[in-house]
């Protein structure tokens, strides 16, 4: 696709993000982002790979840096809505600052309900307000969002699930819940 149209910047995105799904490899992705422009269309933006790929790569002082002032940064792309704040509450995370990782998620969730108000169902939103959620200990309230988004995915295609379990592992995960988190992946590695 890059070939037929280099303007196509998403393909290059696609095929790096694929190497790290297929063979668990970052080069690509960290060589992509490195030379690749500052935006991928519906893919999202260089700097919402890059604090991703800072993630992958337990970064936190990258992730912040390329944050700059966290409670401005709200990152949307074709499949989601991250507010600049959830991403702090990884890096502190990994920082081991359990107050610094709360309070980021708290203003996560200022934001994410902020949003939510004017648009109720987006499957996004809810994805992004249950890992907050989970990330500032507030696991029953997780729980909930777990099962809405439960019900969402029921209403979909099976071409579309797979894209729409990650975030319920991710929130599994993010509450500690190992077992939890295997189970939603474990049909994605059967498919």
């Amino acid at each position: 696709a890059y070939e037929l149209a280099p303007d196509a910047s998403g393909a290059l995105l696609a095929k790096a993000r694929m190497y790290f799904k297929w063979q668990g490899e970052l080069d690509s992705l960290r060589n992509t982002l490195a030379r690749g422009p500052n935006d991928y269309g519906p893919a999202g933006s260089a700097t919402l790979w890059r604090m991703r790929l800072g993630l992958l790569q337990h970064e936190p002082e990258r992730i912040l840096a390329l944050l700059g002032d966290p409670d401005t940064v709200v990152l949307e792309n074709q499949g989601g809505y991250e507010p600049g704040l959830l991403y702090a509450g990884w890096a502190h995370q990994l920082r081991n600052d359990s107050r610094a990782a709360v309070a980021a998620f708290r203003g996560a969730l200022v934001q994410l309900d902020s949003a939510l108000r004017s648009r109720p169902g987006e499957y996004p939103l809810h994805a992004s307000r249950g890992l907050a959620l989970a990330g500032a200990g507030r696991t029953s309230e997780a729980m909930t969002e777990v099962e809405w988004l439960r019900r969402s995915i029921a209403r979909m295609g099976p071409y579309d699930r797979p894209v729409y379990v990650e975030p319920l592992a991710m929130i599994f995960a993010q509450l500690g819940l190992a077992r939890e988190a295997v189970a939603e992946l474990e049909p994605l590695l059967a498919g």
